[in-house]
């Protein structure tokens, strides 16, 4: 668990140094499985950690379309903006909404 918030706190701590009300963050899921390779996967219980990291310290999840259209219409967007990409939308959409719905996210 220390390991993967870890992996995650250096990635936001990263993209922090570009992160403002025009600049949010994607975070790129590649799989969110125990039987893919771990290379390209996080565990359901680890996405969950990551979604719970995202809660308890105010960062807003939208979905991207939402990111992109006020990034094409120069509005605003909260702070601490967080986008979430799914490579593979089909395996991981009913674990991705029933997660995000946990952490009170709008689904995408």
């Amino acid at each position: 668990m220390i390991r993967a918030i870890a992996g995650l706190t250096v990635a936001l701590l990263m993209a922090g140094l570009s992160m403002a009300d025009d600049h949010p963050v994607i975070l790129l899921y590649h799989h969110v499985s125990e039987e893919t390779p771990a290379s390209t996967s996080v565990s359901p219980a680890v996405f969950d950690q990551h979604l719970e990291y995202l809660a308890q310290h105010n960062f807003t999840v939208l979905p991207l379309g939402e990111i992109m259209l006020a990034l094409q219409n120069d509005q605003p967007l909260p702070e601490k903006t967080i986008g979430l990409r799914f490579d593979l939308q089909r395996s991981v959409s009913t674990l991705k909404r029933a997660k995000l719905a946990v952490h009170r996210f709008r689904q995408h």
